[in-house]
This record gives structure tokens, C-alpha cells and sequence, in this order.
């Protein structure tokens, strides 16, 4: 199973960058596209928050304002870190956020080197990567102003792509059921490969479908109006499983919504009347304890509709 996608030939792209502000030398080419082959991989911030860029002077992963990795045409090498690590010959740099996030409590670390020869110990150490796992797991939690619209705009302007358009996390990170829905989805002959590429990251809550329920429900939860988009999980109303490929990108078969919420409406838990009142389960013991109180609302519009009457007929539990 092959999980980078080819809608964006990243590596084709990064070798003839190399080679033009290199010359062609292939070792430093191949280990480059190792380097970041192996930063997309260990990446584990939501994909579509990640961005990756091929410029003039660098090429890159970031989030928000923030390197994850980068590489210079003059052959510094940059990886974000959790802790020093003594075994890596780099110069390090503590990452300030603002006066008030201070190092103890978000210890963010820029490692960089200042020789391409390094990357084979880099690629080799498997320390250094779960460093870096450890980061890009909360590298979002300091300020979600990294990801306000005007760094979205100044990425889309510099002609940055978000990794989940072209890259997918490792299957091993899902349930059995996404897994076998995305093999699925990757082994079909029938569906053209940009289509492929929507439906993944639909299923796996990312790329086009997530960002049109961000886009329509204002990045608030569609039931309690929090506001943290970094919180809120891509709900499918009439499930996965039943939908057509286009009900599955469809906004109006979406809730935006916080985990809580999202687990017990995918479960059957709760459901939605006709005027978007909610309906608990008798199966659900002590919804508000999980901040699940009977008369919440979401707003319904007639497209989602036929969706939630799904839902309420072969989803909600009703005993």
C-alpha cells in the first residue's frame, strides 16, 4: 500500500530544486527527499494545519509561522525538537512564542546543522524523530492564531500546499474500520485519483470536507458555538459506510463538532428532531456529565434534512 499521494509529485518537485540551486549531486538530492519524506511521515498535527513549500532559498514544512523541518539551498538542515539531543552535531534554539509562554512550560528546541552530511544520522536516529513527533503533537497548543486566515492566505500566496492534499498519515494511526474504508477507497480501478484523494481525507476527517464544514459553520462547534477549530472533529450525519462519494463530500451531511458530542451522535447516542432539537438516548446514562444536556439546538437548513432523517432511523439508538 502506497500512502503519499500523487496529486502534487512532491519529490519530483524537490529534486529539480535541488538540482537547480545545487548543482546535480544526487546524494544530497535523495537524502533531502529523505529528510522530508520522514518528516511527513512522523508528522502528527492534523495534516491540513501543516504546510509544505519549495522556495528559491528553502524548502519546508511549517505550521503557522513555525519550521517543522526545512532544508536551505545552502545545506543547513532544520528540524523542530521536544529536548537537545547531544548526539546530533547542531546548533539549538530556544522558540519563543511571547512573553507569556515561557520555555518551561512549552520547551520548543530549532535544531539546526550546518552540513547536508548530517542527514544520514539525522534519518538514522530514532530518538531525534520521536522528538519530533512529541512536538508536532502540540506544536498547535501555544496560540491557534498560527493558523488565523492571514497566514492561510500568505501560505496559499506563496504557493504552499496544506500536506493533506498530497500526503496521508500512516494507516496504523486508525481503527480497523477507516483503515479497511481507505483501502478501499485507494484499491478501487473506478475512481479517478484526484476523487481518491477528497474521499481519504474525508474519511479521515481532513483536507476538503473538513474545511468546508470549518467554512460553513464559522470554525464553531455546530451545537455549542466553541470556537477552537483545532477541537473540533468532522462529523459525517448519514454515516460513512452509507453515503454515495458525493453525500460523503457533501457539507450538509457534516456537523462540526466537539469530541464528546461527535462520539455520542456517531454511536447513536443523541440525534436531531426536525427543528435541530436534540434527542438523548435511553442508552446514554448520565449525558451530562460528558456536557450532553437534553435541549441543545443546531440550526437545519432543508439540505440536511434527508441526512439526519438517516441518522434518526437507522443510527439513534432508540432502546
Amino acid at each position: 500500500m502506497v500512502w503519499s499521494m500523487e496529486t502534487f509529485d512532491w519529490q519530483t518537485e524537490l529534486r529539480s530544486w535541488c538540482q537547480k540551486q545545487r548543482g546535480d549531486v544526487r546524494a544530497f538530492t535523495e537524502n533531502v527527499v529523505l529528510f522530508f519524506r520522514k518528516s511527513f511521515e512522523n508528522t502528527r498535527c492534523p495534516h491540513d494545519k501543516a504546510w509544505f513549500g519549495i522556495h528559491k532559498s528553502r524548502a519546508s514544512l511549517m505550521v503557522g509561522n513555525l519550521w517543522l523541518s526545512s532544508v536551505r539551498t545552502s545545506g543547513e538542515i532544520g528540524l523542530m525538537l521536544n529536548q537537545y539531543m547531544p548526539d546530533i552535531e547542531a546548533l539549538y534554539k530556544q522558540v519563543i512564542f511571547n512573553s507569556s509562554h515561557d520555555k518551561e512550560n512549552y520547551p520548543l528546541i530549532y535544531a539546526e546543522a550546518k552540513s547536508p552530511r548530517v542527514i544520514p544520522e539525522l534519518l538514522a536516529s530514532a530518538s531525534l524523530w520521536e522528538s519530533f513527533r512529541s512536538v508536532t503533537q502540540r506544536v498547535l497548543t501555544p496560540s491557534g492564531s498560527w493558523q488565523a486566515d492571514g497566514y492561510v492566505r500568505r501560505n496559499e500566496d506563496n504557493g504552499k500546499r496544506r500536506l493533506s492534499e498530497f500526503w496521508l498519515p500512516s494507516p496504523e494511526k486508525f481503527y480497523d474500520d477507516v483503515k479497511s474504508d481507505i483501502e478501499n477507497i485507494w484499491n478501487d480501478p473506478n475512481i479517478r485519483q484526484t476523487e481518491k484523494t477528497e474521499l481519504v481525507n474525508a474519511r479521515i476527517g481532513q483536507g476538503i470536507f473538513r474545511q468546508k464544514l470549518l467554512r460553513y459553520w464559522k470554525d464553531c462547534c455546530a451545537v455549542t458555538g466553541y470556537k477552537n477549530p483545532d477541537m473540533l472533529i468532522a462529523s459525517h450525519i448519514k454515516p460513512w459506510s452509507a453515503s454515495s462519494n458525493a453525500e460523503r463530500l457533501d457539507p450538509f451531511n457534516g456537523l462540526l463538532l466537539t469530541p464528546n458530542l461527535d462520539r455520542a451522535f456517531d454511536k447513536g447516542f443523541i440525534t436531531f428532531d426536525e427543528d435541530g432539537v436534540l434527542a438523548v438516548s435511553p442508552l446514554l446514562t448520565e449525558p451530562e456529565t460528558l456536557g450532553i444536556v437534553r435541549g441543545m439546538r443546531v440550526v437545519l437548513q432543508p439540505q440536511h434534512r434527508p441526512f439526519m432523517a438517516y441518522h434518526r432511523e437507522h443510527v439513534y439508538l432508540m432502546k
